[in-house]
């Protein structure tokens, strides 16, 4: 997990190294639909109960990650946007 961590970090690098005031609030506002979050949750308890075969584990994982990614921008782009504020 360390060098999965290790590599979103990169990639989070080089997506914020450019990044913009408005962009960043755009990422901050990035919100999975309503299909997909509920899709996630349904995931999420079939986890939970031992449910889920080995496909929807390699989809539940993926969208995980993908999560953390996304969560690892929006904390970047926070800082970016507290960042210029005080410019």
């Amino acid at each position: 997990m360390d060098t999965l961590n290790s590599i979103l970090n990169q990639l989070v690098d080089v997506v914020v190294q450019s990044i913009t005031p408005e962009a960043a609030q755009q990422f901050i506002a990035l919100r999975a639909c309503e299909k997909d979050q509920e899709l996630v949750n349904q995931f999420a308890q079939a986890a939970n109960e031992g449910r889920l075969n080995e496909d929807d584990r390699a989809t539940f994982v993926s969208l995980i990650i993908a999560s953390e990614f996304i969560a690892l921008v929006q904390i970047r782009a926070r800082a970016i946007l507290a960042k210029s504020s005080r410019i």
